[in-house]
């Protein structure tokens, strides 16, 4: 049970729902039916276009930008149906470390009834420095192998918490091409994501 003191991800209208319903863990496929989480994202269209981390996707393509080995979303859908969904195409952005994918929109046993699923609301208003932050993602996960029915495979993801220290908008390191945030949330390996606010709207 969530107690009042735990963050929690909430709908535009108020309600309180799962994370997992709009950010998401990416699996790329390592060998027959085996995969692994690699990364988070999070959806930003209601049919499966989300945005992610570009390094996530590093080992899925070639130097050509063409997909060489399968990835997926994972969808929460009615009556706690898992869906994964297979990574069509995604384009990274030069100067950042950004890609936005695109992933299948329908079951492929239901061609005619699209996944919906919840997107966050995006804003360009910074927080105050010292504020709050929370963020939600799928570190460290053990290998899923379906090759076996008898396993019980799991993805688990969390919350994490920190609070922020600067805004950076010239980069003081020229390696890095654009301002960025500090923050004292706690990085593992799974769940570099873009800074995301707990708050998703059905539509």
């Amino acid at each position: 049970m969530m107690n009042k003191t735990q963050p929690k991800a909430l709908t535009g209208d108020g309600k309180t729902i799962h994370p997992g319903d709009g950010i998401v863990p990416i699996l790329k496929e390592i060998a027959g039916k085996k995969l692994i989480v690699v990364g988070t994202g999070f959806y930003i269209t209601r049919y499966g276009l989300f945005l992610t981390a570009c390094h996530v996707l590093d080992d899925m393509h070639n130097e050509k930008g063409e997909l060489i080995s399968r990835g997926f979303v994972v969808h929460l859908g009615a009556n706690n149906k898992v869906h994964f969904r297979q990574i069509l195409c995604f384009h990274r952005y030069k100067n950042s470390d950004l890609a936005i994918g695109q992933a299948e929109n329908y079951a492929r046993k239901l061609p005619n009834k699209p996944l919906m699923n919840l997107r966050g609301t995006l804003t360009g208003v910074l927080p105050q420095i010292g504020s709050k932050l929370v963020t939600y993602a799928y570190p460290e996960n053990r290998t899923l192998d379906f090759s076996d029915k008898a396993n019980l495979n799991e993805i688990k993801g969390n919350y994490f918490t920190g609070k922020l220290l600067r805004y950076v908008p010239v980069p003081e390191d020229p390696m890095m091409p654009c301002g960025y945030l500090e923050t004292t949330i706690e990085i593992r390996s799974g769940a570099r994501v873009v800074l995301y606010l707990l708050k998703m709207v059905r539509s």
